[in-house]
Order: C-alpha cells, then structure tokens, then sequence
C-alpha cells in the first residue's frame, strides 16, 4: 500500500474483498494525485510572470529598511482560525431526500451506516492536514492549514482525501446507478499580506465506482476555490446543506465485485512572499445512505 493512505475495514469483509478494497484506493489516490500535479505546474506556468514583478519589488522594498520594517510587522500578525470539525451527525429530516425507484429497476439496494470500508490520504509531497477524522458510520472531515498566518498552518501545500465505501456484487450483468445523500458544510479562510504573498483553498465532495485498480464512474463536486494575492487580502466564507452526490451517477457492469466509493476533499496552500500567508480549507460531509439501483 503507497504511504500516505489509511484503510479501515467492517470486520465482516473476507481477505479477498479487501485486497479489492485496497487495489482501489491505491489506484484511485494515483490516478487523483497525478491530477493534481499536472494541475500545481499549470498553476506554476502561470505565475512565474507574476514572481519576475515581484522578484524586482522585493529587491527594491530590502533597499528601504523603513518599508521592509513595516512589512514584516504586517506579516507577523497572523489571523485566526475561526473554525473547526465538529462532526454532528446528519439534521433531522436528512432523509427527506426521496430518491425515487424508476419501474425499470429490479432491485433497490440500501446500505446504511456502518459501511464496508472507511479511508483517507493525503497526497505525498504535501503535509498531513492539521485534523482529520472518518469513521466507517460516514461522519468525514478535513480540516487543511497551509503557511505561518494561521495557527496550525503547514509549510507545504494541503491535499487531503477521506472517505467510505461498500462492496457491490453481482452475478449477472446488470446496469446500475449510485446515489449517496449526504448533510455537509464547508468553511474556509484566506489571508495574504505583503508584497508577493498569496493563499489559495479548494474543496469538494468526490465518488468513485471501481473494479479492483479501475476507475469505471468517477465525479467531482468542485465545492468553491478562493485565491487572495495582494498588499492586505482576507476572505472568509461557510455554507451548508443537504443533497445527493452523487445522484444517478450509473452504467452497465458484468458480473464481479466492484467498490463504491464516497468523499470529500480540502486543499490548502501558500506563498508569504514579503510578508505572511495563511489558509484554512474545512469540509464535513456526513454520508446518510449509499443506494445502488440496479436494472436488467
């Protein structure tokens, strides 16, 4: 198993269905981390016109000790977290969100808390996130810090991944769709101040369906991203609510076991520049029903 990943397993899965379990993951994390390098070095293409400027700023800022002075002053006051995981269970009236059973569908299968699996990874050439916490009954959160404006922060970049799953049978070919209606919330804080200084959180809700290191169905819920890079810049931000990610997400599968897989997502990172950075990047998502429709 590549480091960086956590497996939780239901006492009930065989040694096979867990080898599953494993293959997956581990290729699912790949196939996200790879993502996400190609992602930082777009990210870095388009900066380096922006750290030439402030390459030249910063050489003419060190030459005037009075203004340099009043800049580290500035960097040095750090804002505060005003969050954290607070890991309820979903509000009442969660399951209100009827998914209704189409009259083509043979079967119906719910499955509730506890799940088959619980996992989670942070990707290897960033930092662990400041908090974490998952748990086979669904309860997820992530709570990623990036930089030395904010308590906690770490000096590399965040990506942190924590989800559940189940197990999936069949005997016959058969066409499928996913649901998983889920209560979450999202809170993030950004803070850049100082010349060359920028803060950038991401976050979202993830799924994928495999077979053993093949990604069959996968989706992403981008939920927001924020970037702040200016003299003084803070932004906060938090909502919450109840839906269903993923919602009909679904095609044709032969007979075997698959994984089904449901998440969530935070990215945290920095740049102090002439100055100081902070982020904070939360996400809760407490997963109330994973549901396969299944049709002939």
């Amino acid at each position: 198993m590549p480091d960086g990943i956590e497996i939780y397993f239901s006492a009930s899965l065989a040694p096979g269905q867990r080898e599953i379990v494993e293959q997956s993951i581990a290729s699912a994390a790949e196939r996200t981390r790879a993502e996400a390098d190609a992602a930082r070095e777009r990210a870095a293409e388009e900066d380096k016109l922006h750290d030439a400027i402030t390459a030249r700023l910063a050489k003419l800022i060190r030459a005037d000790p009075g203004v340099a002075e009043a800049l580290e002053g500035v960097g040095m006051r750090p804002f505060k977290a005003k969050d954290s995981l607070r890991l309820q269970g979903p509000p009442g009236g969660g399951r209100d969100h009827v998914i209704p059973a189409s009259p083509t569908d043979s079967s119906v299968e719910q499955r509730l808390p506890p799940y088959d699996f619980a996992w989670r990874w942070h990707h290897n050439g960033g930092a662990p996130p400041f908090n974490q916490s998952g748990d086979q009954r669904g309860r997820l959160g992530v709570d990623a810090r990036a930089g030395g404006g904010v308590a906690g922060g770490a000096s590399r970049f965040v990506h942190a991944h924590i989800g559940v799953g189940c197990i999936v049978r069949t005997d016959r070919p058969i066409a499928v769709e996913l649901f998983a209606p889920r209560s979450s919330r999202h809170s993030f804080a950004i803070g850049a101040r100082g010349i060359g200084a920028s803060a950038t959180s991401e976050g979202g809700l993830e799924t994928t369906f495999m077979r053993g290191g093949q990604v069959l169905m996968a989706g992403t819920f981008p939920w927001w991203r924020r970037r702040g890079s200016s003299l003084s810049e803070n932004a906060r931000g938090r909502t919450g609510f109840t839906s269903v990610f993923p919602s009909g997400m679904g095609g044709r599968i032969d007979p075997g076991e698959y994984t089904f897989h449901v998440g969530i997502w935070a990215f945290a990172d920095c740049s102090s520049g002439i100055g100081s950075a902070g982020v904070q990047s939360l996400v809760e998502s407490s997963i109330i029903e994973m549901r396969i429709h299944r049709r002939d």
